[in-house]
């Protein structure tokens, strides 16, 4: 198969980034994949003669391949989107759509008349679009029933670590330090159980609550824990809490890198979180903005004996290696993309 991609490479990163340099990764060793890559992380500072000649070596690989991919979220599908569908159509190739993040489908309620129109042209036309959730997946079968929409989730590669669980009670976040995704109620938490340690790792967004956690002898804010350092970082932790109600979620990397290690977790019922937790099997869900009900099931945790904490723990990994590990979602991400040469 000739194959394009389209989509960012890491420069900055953040989950489209990841999720795109694995699929390239996957494929680039696959002898049966002449693969065409199109990196669109740069784009934006070149020049405006660097930018024709990103679009001129796009159309050459959109002429040379069977098949283009669009790898993009929201604004990406806007603008690109049109653009490549014409090029394929222009050539008789084929074409495909995948969308990043989890609330596409909130972002098109949220367009007038000529953005909807560029997406419903986008989609209707595409072979396949693939989408991250079963929540976004679902809003765009009931509007497009006769075309091909198929869940790709959120995926991380298999870990080389493990988690050994213990009796100690060691709580992670791992995420922006921000209210939405639900700092504020761990430290409230932590406030009750002076005896819990919960630490907190990632980009600073809203300073007072550095202020917060550091005033808590049993909270302990580590910095940005980088992608090589996170396994290392995870496996010495319980549990992952994730209280989150951040607008943009949709299948958080990290609970998926918790689980790669074996770790539970424990997360809000917000969004497309409860597609990825087995409540009481991988982890606890818990309802948003509940303080009490928060408090507890970390209580809940607490009192599991190692054997419960292993037992869910395993139960977290093994529900990764069946549904979210990166080789087996590049697999389901083939045999569609094959299928729509049957």
């Amino acid at each position: 198969m000739k194959l394009h991609l389209i989509g960012a490479r890491p420069g900055p990163i953040g989950g489209t980034t990841v999720l795109f340099e694995q699929l390239v990764i996957g494929l680039e060793s696959n002898p049966h994949i002449q693969l065409y890559v199109t990196d669109t992380s740069k784009i934006k500072k070149v020049s405006v003669l660097d930018k024709f000649r990103y679009l001129f070596r796009s159309i050459t690989y959109c002429m040379n391949s069977e098949i283009t991919v669009l790898n993009v979220s929201a604004n990406g599908a806007l603008y690109f989107g049109p653009l490549f569908l014409f090029i394929c159509k222009l050539f008789r190739k084929k074409f495909a759509l995948r969308m990043f993040g989890g609330v596409f489908n909130q972002t098109y309620l949220s367009y007038g008349f000529v953005k909807r129109f560029l997406v419903r042209l986008t989609i209707s036309n595409s072979g396949i679009t693939f989408f991250e959730t079963d929540l976004v997946s679902s809003f765009f079968e009931s509007m497009y029933p006769d075309r091909k929409i198929v869940r790709l989730p959120n995926s991380r590669p298999i870990s080389s670590y493990t988690c050994q669980h213990t009796n100690k009670n060691k709580f992670a976040f791992v995420g922006a330090i921000k209210r939405s995704k639900g700092v504020g109620e761990i430290i409230e938490v932590a406030k009750r159980y002076r005896e819990t340690e919960f630490f907190f790792a990632g980009p600073v967004v809203e300073n007072d609550l550095i202020e917060e956690i550091n005033e808590r002898p049993n909270c302990k804010y580590l910095g940005i824990i980088g992608p090589d350092s996170i396994h290392e970082f995870l496996v010495e932790m319980s549990c992952l809490i994730l209280p989150t109600r951040h607008f943009g979620e949709g299948h958080p990397g990290v609970i998926l890198e918790a689980y790669s290690v074996g770790l539970p977790v424990i997360a809000t019922k917000w969004r497309s979180v409860p597609e990825i937790i087995v409540d009481g099997t991988t982890g606890f869900l818990v309802e948003v903005d509940d303080l009490e009900q928060l408090a507890e099931t970390i209580r809940k945790f607490e009192l599991m004996d190692i054997t419960e904490r292993r037992r869910m723990g395993h139960a977290a990994r093994d529900y990764f290696l069946s549904s979210y590990e990166s080789c087996r979602v590049r697999d389901l991400f083939l045999r569609k993309i094959s299928e729509i040469f049957d």
